[in-house]
């Protein structure tokens, strides 16, 4: 009888976690006109994924400067700056282990008809992990002066980025060689053009290693940075509590502005201001944090 009654208040515990664990989640709006989801709490993750602006994702916890989302049949984290919580996060629930059981304590002399004894699975039920990440295909390599025939039309990016301008589109039949290739982009180029693809979109083209490269890379009309879009210049002063600026959009963090600091704003691209502080002359902060005087 003893042994009966741990086992009830085994699958109550298990039954308050998971109760637990779904009240944790609210959703999120993103607000990046492209943000990527990653696969760890890390500009250098993997990206799993990528959101546009005002679509919808459901925040399972928070690490750091990152938020655990949940979006369409992925899991993976996104950065806080991109997201605004329709409530109050609180950090990753992580299923607590089962208690061990007590030892049971010894059987009374009294004979008494025993129970039939049942198999351990079906006593204690699994309880299903609810933060690791979807498991992503592997993305294939590809090598230096490979060419790639591509199946349907692609667009081309200055950078490796989503966030980045289109410089192009690779038609479909169109023939490129292989010049570089970084995490999950492929840097391509031909006659007419270069630029970078996501892996993913070649899935389906033909790619071939050939005898010797096509074309000749210092020939080729592209760019190796974004061009600004400049605006006059003006000033604009922190309106939140504490501002991150960056070293470029989306890059590394040098330090954070406290509320009410006024900064010189330089230029606009995709949802950043460049700007210049009493300390850098040249970095990089989100638009929204940011009220022009």
């Amino acid at each position: 009888m003893v042994k009966k009654g741990l086992r009830v208040v085994t699958l109550m515990l298990v039954i308050l976690a998971l109760l637990t664990s779904s009240a944790l989640a609210v959703t999120g709006t993103v607000t990046g006109s492209t943000v990527r989801i990653r696969e760890k709490a890390s500009s250098n993750s993997p990206e799993v994924s990528a959101a546009t602006k005002g679509e919808k994702v459901e925040i399972i916890g928070e690490e750091g400067n990152w938020y655990q989302v949940k979006f369409e049949k992925v899991t993976g984290y996104i950065s806080k700056d991109y997201v605004d919580a329709d409530g109050a996060v609180t950090a990753t629930a992580t299923p607590e282990p089962e208690p061990e059981p007590a030892a049971p304590e010894p059987e009374s002399p009294v004979v008494e008809e025993p129970e039939p004894e049942q198999p351990e699975q079906a006593q204690e039920p699994e309880v299903p992990e609810t933060t690791e990440p979807v498991t992503t295909v592997e993305t294939p390599n590809y090598e230096e002066s490979q060419t790639i025939t591509f199946e349907h039309d692609t667009n081309l990016r200055y950078l490796p980025t989503f966030s980045s301008r289109v410089n192009g589109t690779a038609t479909s039949g169109a023939t490129y060689t292989v010049k570089a290739s970084l995490n999950n982009w492929v840097k391509v180029v031909n006659e007419t053009g270069s630029g970078w693809v996501l892996k993913n979109a070649i899935e389906g083209s033909v790619v071939d290693t050939p005898v010797t490269p096509s074309v000749d890379e210092n020939n080729a009309p592209y760019l190796d940075e974004t061009p600004n879009t400049e605006v006059e210049v003006s000033k604009g002063k922190v309106n939140v509590d504490s501002a991150r600026i960056r070293k470029s959009p989306d890059g590394e963090i040098l330090e954070s502005l406290k509320q009410g600091t006024e900064v010189t704003i330089l230029g606009e691209e995709d949802g950043w201001y460049r700007i210049s502080t009493e300390k850098y002359e040249s970095c990089y902060i989100a638009k929204r944090l940011i009220t022009e005087n």
